[in-house]
């Protein structure tokens, strides 16, 4: 995945980062890598996953630091627990997550369904409600612009998801403590185009 910040919102911070996930068919995450280039920021850091032992392995490749954490049985990223809600956007459910050497608990539940217009074209779409609960505790290093917004105590996100077979997300709001945070879709390629 690819986030980047669009010319009219680059002078808050100019942000373009990637994101890679292998995940099982459940979006368990086995291996996590994401690459921060933002304003004055930079980061590089890999994660593998190990069930058998309930331990998260954490190389930053910048600072040749390593660390480990610990994982519950089915532990995803930000961004498998994305697709994760995406496929069971109309029963909700909880998982956990982790992010930043740290575990959060997803709790996510239905909020209706709504047509919505979107970059890419006006879709009916599911509503969710999604809030999370840190779950380990301790210090908060450094990390990327999209994690330290999205990653908050009982803070509110609202998600839509497209009604159709693929189960996209196209639209998001964040609701912070003085503003809300608006995210749309601006592209979509589906898996098998040949483009």
């Amino acid at each position: 995945m690819h986030v980047e910040t669009l010319a009219a919102v680059s002078i808050f911070s100019n942000v373009n980062n990637y994101y890679y996930s292998t995940y099982t068919n459940g979006f368990t995450t086995n291996f996590y890598r994401k690459n921060i280039e933002q304003s004055n920021y930079s980061e590089q850091r890999e994660v593998t996953l190990n069930y058998e032992t309930g331990i998260a392995h954490m190389k930053d490749i910048l600072k040749n630091e390593e660390s480990e954490f610990p994982i519950f049985s089915e532990t995803s990223d930000l961004f498998c627990g994305l697709f994760r809600m995406c496929q069971n956007a109309t029963v909700g459910g909880s998982f956990h997550i982790f992010s930043n050497r740290h575990l959060w608990r997803v709790e996510y539940k239905p909020a209706g369904t709504e047509t919505i217009n979107t970059s890419i074209g006006k879709k009916s779409a599911y509503k969710i409600s999604v809030y999370f609960h840190q779950v380990t505790e301790g210090d908060f290093k450094c990390t990327d612009i999209f994690t330290n917004n999205i990653l908050k105590e009982n803070q509110l996100l609202e998600l839509w998801i497209s009604d159709d077979d693929d189960r996209i997300p196209v639209q998001a709001i964040l609701h912070r403590k003085s503003f809300k945070v608006y995210w749309d879709i601006l592209e979509y390629i589906h898996g098998d185009s040949k483009e």
